[in-house]
């Protein structure tokens, strides 16, 4: 009985796409189909015209979404077929939402966030004895599911516990969010000043390197590096509870306060 097969019955790329082989197994002639739409995949050779390998070629998927065709292998002049499914990864975004984690002296919980559409892995480097992350928050989904744009991709929530450092010395640690060759990073930094120290490293706001939920606690506040009116509207509208402020390492344009730089009305 006449017949043709193709093995594997489906392919899986990499987003890097490349080439791959298919074996078939007949004892007709065939015809080799890619539709047409399918302008990334093509047939490259056979080394066979019937029981034998074929090699294939797909380009680099540059979408934020998964694709897929099919390769049909068609009886010449005939009906019968067999049908092999070729599905490619989108190409991978992941993005922290901060770049930078300062944390206290006497440690605390920090959340990142991570926009992605990738199974992606998060390690630690350099937190060993100080860094944990809660459990059961990475995002998994097979790659065939996901079709994304890049503003709708989803976002995961990822918590980590900072311990108290007595080390006598401030560290620092990465938090590496990564799938295959895509990756993005965030510094964990921590102090230890004993009361609640700025120190902006990428030119950071007061108001973002004080988060909105630590501000009542702040007592003692120490900051270092420029200091803008904006900082100090921060400091006047939130920061009414500091009892003592060093800003001996503060830097001023022009080296002049900003008029009503303290004032509360």
């Amino acid at each position: 009985k006449d017949a043709i097969f193709a093995v594997p019955e489906v392919v899986n790329l990499e987003e890097s796409g490349g080439t791959f082989d298919l074996q078939t197994n007949s004892n007709i002639q065939f015809d080799i189909i890619i539709p047409q739409a399918a302008v990334w995949l093509s047939h490259i050779e056979s080394k066979a015209l019937v029981t034998g390998s074929h090699t294939f070629s797909a380009t680099v998927n540059t979408l934020y979404e998964p694709r897929s065709t099919i390769i049909i292998f068609r009886q010449k002049g005939g009906t019968i077929a067999d049908t092999v499914t070729v599905f490619q990864k989108p190409k991978t975004f992941i993005e922290i939402d901060k770049q930078n984690l300062y944390v206290q002296k006497s440690g605390g919980v920090k959340i990142i966030n991570v926009t992605s559409n990738a199974q992606y892995q998060i390690v630690v480097d350099g937190g060993a004895g100080w860094i944990s992350q809660a459990t059961g928050q990475t995002v998994n989904l097979p790659f065939a599911e996901r079709s994304f744009s890049s503003a709708e991709m989803p976002v995961g929530e990822h918590t980590f516990t900072i311990s108290q450092n007595n080390t006598g010395a401030e560290r620092s640690a990465r938090v590496i969010v990564k799938y295959s060759q895509t990756a993005d990073t965030t510094t964990i930094r921590q102090y230890i000043y004993p009361g609640y120290l700025v120190r902006p490293v990428a030119g950071e706001s007061l108001s973002e390197m004080i988060p909105a939920e630590e501000r009542a606690s702040v007592k003692s506040l120490r900051i270092e590096g420029n200091m803008t009116a904006e900082d100090f509207a921060t400091f006047r509208s939130y920061l009414r509870g500091v009892d003592s402020l060093d800003r001996s390492a503060v830097q001023l344009a022009s080296n002049t306060l900003p008029q009503g730089a303290f004032y509360v009305a």
